[in-house]
């Protein structure tokens, strides 16, 4: 008889308790859930820290990378709002802020870091014309270090094989648009045709595109100017996708010989 005396005085004690826990502000709601989406390109050299009040990330995001990545956090009772800061690591310099009020419970961040600057990501269109291609390119000269406009060419190429070797015979320009380094190209319209192997009188032609960066204005590769070299073979990624296509493309080479060996890219 006493235990169970003792289990009713325990019952009865703990309903008090949660009783006087409901009143006025049920503590349950007075730490609010907060959730971050955070997604984009941090194309600089530095690591972005995430801070959320003062609470700072132990995950930073990667320098020159995508990234896409959810973080959570809990209102103290005593606060209102709270801050959210993305700042480079090596720096400290601010990247972004925004004030993040109790009940709002989620902020997404679409975050393109470039250059030293946040830029705007194009809005795709739904799909392609028929019989074309779009591509918005944003190019990151971060090896070369090239600061002019270049111009982005489309070709129909022509190639025959002499010698066991693939020769360019010819060319066809199909498209060309103007655009800044570090910043997103217009949607370059690239005619689609059919390619591989085919006879032309008599003649066995290998058909394919292909697209260059020049310095504005010229057919000259825009790396040639600053006295630097590319492997043989390293392309710039083509327009064939069925969808638009959002394409950061950066380079990579080695600085004591000036040479570009190959093109990153990413896309969205």
């Amino acid at each position: 008889m006493k235990s169970l005396h003792t289990y009713f005085i325990a019952l009865i004690l703990l309903t008090i308790t949660m009783a006087g826990c409901q009143k006025d502000d049920n503590f349950l709601v007075k730490e609010e859930a907060f959730t971050l989406t955070a997604s984009g390109f941090n194309g600089s050299d530095s690591e972005l820290q995430l801070t959320i009040d003062t609470l700072t990330s132990g995950s930073p995001i990667e320098a020159g990378s995508s990234f896409s990545r959810t973080d959570r956090y809990t209102f103290p009772a005593s606060k209102t709002s709270i801050k959210v800061y993305i700042t480079e690591k090596k720096t400290g310099k601010p990247v972004y802020e925004k004030e993040v009020k109790k009940g709002d419970y989620t902020l997404q961040v679409n975050l393109f870091y470039v250059d030293g600057k946040l830029i705007e990501k194009p809005v795709a269109p739904a799909a392609n014309p028929d019989g074309f291609r779009l591509v918005s390119y944003l190019f990151l000269p971060g090896f070369t270090h090239y600061k002019g406009d270049i111009d982005i060419v489309y070709y129909k190429k022509y190639e025959i094989v002499e010698n066991g070797q693939f020769k360019v015979e010819k060319k066809e320009e199909l498209a060309r648009i103007t655009t800044k380094v570090y910043a997103f190209s217009d949607f370059l319209k690239a005619p689609s045709f059919p390619g591989g192997r085919t006879e032309i009188n008599g003649k066995v032609y290998y058909i394919n595109p292909e697209v260059r960066f020049f310095k504005s204005g010229t057919d000259i590769n825009y790396y040639e100017d600053a006295g630097f070299t590319i492997s043989a073979g390293t392309s710039l990624p083509l327009p064939l996708n069925a969808k638009p296509q959002i394409t950061v493309i950066s380079e990579q080479g080695i600085p004591a010989t000036r040479h570009i060996e190959l093109y990153l890219q990413t896309q969205f």
